[in-house]
């Protein structure tokens, strides 16, 4: 049985090797090397990608997206998901206020 994400995990490795063409080197230890030059006549450096999938995902739209156009391997934008914000408990603002109290810092 294959795990959440491995499906989409190798498309995404897959659109990243065939993004850097030639420039791929090889998949070592699920790290996707590639190869960049340093400016014009600088030296070839490499790089490694590794793909991880966050627990909480992160709004898009902070930033504009350049780089993914709207035909790209993940069909474009999408709307955008937005990470609730934590909120502390009264439990847990009465125990600060305390503390605080007791450190002179209020």
């Amino acid at each position: 049985m294959a795990k959440k994400g491995d499906a989409a995990r190798a498309d995404v490795a897959q659109t990243i090797i065939n993004a850097f063409g030639a420039n791929y080197v090889a998949t070592v230890d699920k790290k996707i090397y590639v190869e960049a030059q340093d400016g014009p006549g600088g030296e070839v450096l490499q790089f490694s990608i590794a793909i991880t999938m966050p627990k909480t995902t992160v709004a898009r739209g902070d930033a504009p997206l350049t780089s993914a156009p709207a035909d790209s391997a993940w069909g474009g934008p999408s709307a955008p998901t937005v990470a609730p914000p934590t909120e502390i408990s009264d439990d847990d603002k009465a125990k600060v206020a305390e503390l605080m109290k007791q450190l002179g810092l209020e």
